[in-house]
């Protein structure tokens, strides 16, 4: 799995692939393992290979919010506190079965210097997020609760097979109660 990404996205010579491939810890989390908690330092970045990681937060009055969910070939990095080594706003956890690449800021440093293709793969990627990012806020921001349900039906149909409707409803700006408003007034457009 992993091997076969690398061989997409990195034009390695020779033996650099299984060289490069030593340096990563692949794992496999079971559902609902926490991966990190909220107001920690995150000392790693996640790549998830196959699964879903759910990204939240808690709030003083402990409501649960969940900002993002991350899935096959996705990375997974709160650059605020990976980088600035600052305590996190962000919990993360195995929505589903997952396996996870596990990523620690000295080893990506020393492989960058190793290997310098992978930081301009890595930065195109992050380039490609964050424009992907920058769209879909824009498009949340104008639509309204039923447009963000038909788009994540068509867009990430996924979502619907494993997450629970208070965390899709979170996702989605909304309260359980309004989503399945929602949904009862699609399956029935009477």
């Amino acid at each position: 799995m992993l091997e076969d990404f690398l061989k997409r996205v990195v034009p390695f010579r020779g033996q650099q692939l299984e060289e490069f491939m030593q340096e990563f810890t692949v794992i496999e989390y079971p559902k609902g393992q926490i991966l990190h908690e909220q107001g920690d330092i995150l000392n790693v970045c996640f790549f998830v290979l196959d699964g879903c990681i759910r990204q939240y937060t808690i709030s003083e009055d402990g409501e649960e919010q969940t900002v993002e969910f991350y899935t096959k070939e996705e990375a997974v990095v709160d650059f605020r506190s990976y980088k600035q080594q600052l305590p996190s706003e962000y919990s993360y956890v195995s929505a589903i079965d997952s396996t996870i690449l596990i990523g620690e800021y000295d080893i990506e440093e020393a492989m960058c210097i190793k290997y310098p293709e992978l930081e301009k793969i890595t930065r195109s990627m992050v380039e490609l997020s964050f424009g992907e990012n920058q769209i879909n806020h824009a498009n949340f921001r104008q639509s309204s609760p039923q447009e963000r349900y038909l788009a994540l039906i068509e867009t990430r149909p996924e979502l619907l097979d494993f997450a629970a409707q208070h965390q899709l409803a979170s996702f989605l700006g909304m309260t359980p109660e309004s989503l399945s408003r929602i949904k009862k007034r699609l399956s029935n457009p009477s």
